[in-house]
């Protein structure tokens, strides 16, 4: 009885032990992949107010690895001022039971600002009672970068595309306006038709022009 109890105790010794090495093998890979992603996750426990997070938030507020979440006034000591409020907001929601994602800034512990994309829920108890609220913060800093730089980009574009339209129908009305003064010198062409078609053709360039510059 001894032999097998012993037997037992082994055999699930290598089970615990082999679960464990799963568990920090599947810890190590999702610390990886968050870390790629720029992604961290957090809870924060609403009984005892403690705030805890994965290493990755650790990276994105430029705090030592490994270094226990701050918190709750150290946390928000990290937002940028205009953006409190507003995330102060979106976590109260939560609290209500509205799920949300925002973005908002924060000043880095190296005094880096940058962007982040995060997502939150708070869970209840049986009695609709918020026990705790999680959620996802990504580092998207560098994507909003190159939006704006994208947005620029266009934005110039079609800075030079109605510069170029809008230089062509000064083109076209001054071509015609010459025309117009010209013809008015021939005896066979100064036609009240002829000079009124003139006039009407600079009044459509014009009138296109003026929505061109009201589209712009």
């Amino acid at each position: 009885t001894l032999n097998n109890l012993d037997k037992l105790v082994k055999e699930r010794t290598i089970e615990l032990e082999s679960a464990y090495g799963s568990l920090k093998e599947s810890e190590s890979r999702l610390a990886e992949a968050q870390k790629v992603a720029h992604l961290g996750n957090w809870e924060r426990n609403l009984v005892t107010n403690e705030l805890h997070w994965s290493d990755e938030m650790n990276r994105i507020f430029g705090l030592e690895p490994q270094k226990p979440a701050p918190n709750l006034n150290e946390f928000f000591g990290y937002i940028h001022p205009d953006d409190r409020d507003y995330l102060d907001n979106a976590i109260k929601g939560a609290l209500n039971g509205k799920s949300f994602e925002i973005d908002y800034r924060i000043i880095s512990a190296n005094g880096k600002e940058r962007v982040i994309h995060a997502q939150g829920e708070a869970v209840f108890d049986e009695k609709s009672v918020p026990l705790r609220i999680r959620g996802t913060a990504q580092d998207i800093t560098e994507r909003k970068k190159a939006e704006e730089a994208l947005v620029k980009i266009e934005e110039a574009r079609i800075k030079e595309i109605h510069h170029r339209i809008k230089n062509n129908l000064q083109v076209i009305s001054s071509l015609l306006d010459l025309q117009a003064e010209k013809f008015s010198h021939l005896e066979t062409c100064n036609i009240p038709e002829i000079m009124e078609a003139f006039k009407e053709s600079q009044n459509r360039v014009a009138s296109m022009a003026i929505i061109h510059e009201e589209l712009y």
